[in-house]
């Protein structure tokens, strides 16, 4: 039995398998660098700065840019930093040898993804995340879902 008939089977994987392997590598690497240059996944005209929409350079925080309002760079940065570090761990995570280890890792990145999902959708009908944000925020996490899962049933 395998698939969604038997469960179990769906939290199963060799702990050297290739596909582990480049997925971990995955996840370090989109986690650095969001970690070091979350502006980079985030600025729309200017890498490596916090410009908003349509602005040429990023301005000097006011006191009313403080707080970020929804769908702003620097909203998004800060997504990207706290995604960033539970990348990077899980990464971290999968690189073991024991493949009891890898499966947990690969089980909470499934669980994760999964949080990352239903949070971004609910940011959204809250209004405190952006149409672009939110979507982005799912689909990188759908993404990683569907390759988790993937990896725990081959």
């Amino acid at each position: 039995m395998s698939g969604l008939s038997s469960p179990s089977s769906l939290l199963t994987a060799s702990a050297s398998s290739t596909g582990i392997n480049v997925y971990s590598l995955l996840k370090i690497g989109i986690g650095a660098t969001g970690l070091i240059l979350p502006a980079f996944a985030t600025s729309t005209t200017t890498p490596f700065k916090f410009a908003a929409r349509g602005q040429l350079r990023a301005s000097k925080p006011t006191a009313n840019t403080v707080s970020p309002p929804a769908g702003s760079a620097t909203e998004g940065a800060l997504a990207v930093r706290l995604t960033a570090a539970r990348d990077v761990v899980i990464g971290l995570l999968m690189r073991d040898t024991t493949a009891a280890v890898v499966v947990r890792a690969l089980q909470a990145d499934v669980v994760i993804s999964i949080l990352d999902i239903l949070s971004a959708g609910a940011g959204y009908i809250e209004g405190t995340l952006s149409k672009e944000l939110a979507l982005s925020t799912a689909g990188f996490a759908g993404s990683f879902l569907a390759y988790g899962l993937w990896l725990l049933n081959a």
